[in-house]
């Protein structure tokens, strides 16, 4: 059980919902719909099971999650693509040559030729349908850490990938910014998490890694490396 700020809003959201359709009554009680998103979302966070929000490794859902999610789907995917078409930061950026990253980006501000998608945010819809371009899921909601061995296939498929590769979540400022900071630890750009993360903050000045992530970082590191010794031996 986890009980942070993200919790604790979804779970008071749903409470105050379903407290003014019961009050209001008439067409208010529509207002159950949206707490049955909030309250979804608030036990996934509680639990830390983002499995329960249903993300299927191709990024959709199924027709139930769609609908159970739709409100929160609907509002969050107008807050991005407002913020994306006035906020810089929530296009993708350049972190060095091919590998972008960004927050909910609008699919316009795609760049083109990308080979990869990572996508780290599992209560977000995907930014690309099944078959535009290769999709790589991986399990996390906000503030949190990533399912290791989810992000250690990422982290190779991103190693592996012979163009221009794009990692998001819901702002581009921790948990996909902690899988880049990994991949530049790999890829020789960076020695230690800290220069990594300056390299992010170059880019996109919000990032900012907390303890979590920046052992979760070493962690994806040396699993990474642990497997290719498995491999180098086999």
């Amino acid at each position: 059980m986890r009980l942070d700020r993200w919790t604790v809003l979804f779970l008071s959201l749903a409470l105050v919902e379903t407290a003014a359709a019961i009050a209001a009554g008439g067409f208010w009680w529509l207002l159950l719909w949206p707490a049955g998103a909030h309250l979804l979302l608030g036990l996934a966070f509680l639990t830390d099971r983002p499995s329960m929000l249903g993300k299927l490794p191709d990024g959709t859902r199924s027709l139930v999650r769609r609908l159970a999610l739709a409100p929160y789907t609907l509002f969050l995917t107008l807050f991005h693509r407002i913020a994306g078409r006035y906020d810089e930061r929530e296009r993708p950026l350049e972190v060095v040559p091919g590998v972008f990253l960004s927050g909910r980006a609008r699919p316009s501000s795609i760049p083109p030729g990308l080979e990869l998608i990572v996508d780290v945010a599992s209560e977000l819809p995907a930014l690309v349908r099944p078959g535009e371009v290769d999709y790589v899921r991986v399990s996390c909601l906000n503030r949190r850490v990533p399912i290791l061995a989810e992000a250690c296939q990422a982290l190779r498929r991103l190693e592996q990938a012979g163009g221009p590769v794009l990692v998001h979540c819901g702002a581009g400022k921790g948990r996909s910014a902690a899988l880049v900071a990994a991949l530049l630890l790999r890829r020789g750009f960076a020695a230690d998490v800290d220069t990594a993360e300056e390299i992010l903050r170059r880019v996109k000045p919000g990032v900012r890694l907390h303890p979590a992530q920046r052992r979760f970082v070493d962690r994806l590191v040396l699993a990474a490396e642990a497997s290719d010794s498995q491999s180098a031996s086999a």
